[in-house]
């Protein structure tokens, strides 16, 4: 525990040393992943429902 605590403390502490830019545009990276990571759970959750539907019209 304490060795994850001391990586998270040197990530912390590499990122606040970021320059503003680079910084915005980590933020930015993040936030796609975040949409596009919901936009692919939505995806997955329409395909399930649509094979569950298509199995209860079958029976």
């Amino acid at each position: 525990m304490k060795t994850l605590l001391i990586s998270t403390e040197a990530a912390v502490s590499s990122l606040t040393a970021l320059p503003l830019m680079t910084k915005g545009l980590l933020v930015t990276a993040m936030g796609l992943c975040g949409v596009f990571l919901v936009l692919a759970l939505f995806f997955v959750t329409i395909k399930l429902m649509q094979r569950i539907g298509a199995r209860s019209r079958e029976s």
